[in-house]
């Protein structure tokens, strides 16, 4: 293979992110994957002093990838952020979270690692 084969199927290709449909309650929504730039300013907002702040990471991360199914539209905005923090454990942002760290690439682990 030629790097004029290579750089056709890598650079030269449609951009193609994954997405997951998620149900909550009775509302579904699409956690659409970021691009690496992105996903590097969200963990770079998340991190001081080379820490991982997880609830920031949780919450900015539904804020950043969950859209209408439908048309594509965010349904979070940084806005939100505060209103988010309060909701109970184990509801919509939980849901949500879980299926943004799947398709950001991002494990249980980094977004356990560092209770602030």
């Amino acid at each position: 293979m030629s790097i004029k084969d290579i750089r056709s199927a890598t650079l030269g290709q449609q951009n193609k992110f994954r997405s997951e449909k998620v149900k909550h309650g009775s509302i579904e929504v699409e956690v659409r994957q970021l691009s690496y730039a992105d996903r590097t300013a969200l963990i770079e907002k998340c991190t001081k002093d080379d820490k991982m702040d997880t609830l920031k990471l949780q919450v900015y991360a539904v804020i950043y990838t969950v859209v209408d199914p439908e048309t594509g539209e965010k349904v979070f905005n940084e806005a939100d952020y505060e209103t988010m923090v309060q909701q109970p454990s184990g509801g919509y942002v939980d849901t949500f979270s879980k299926a943004a760290f799947k398709v950001l690439g991002l494990s249980a682990e980094e977004g356990e690692a560092e209770k602030n």
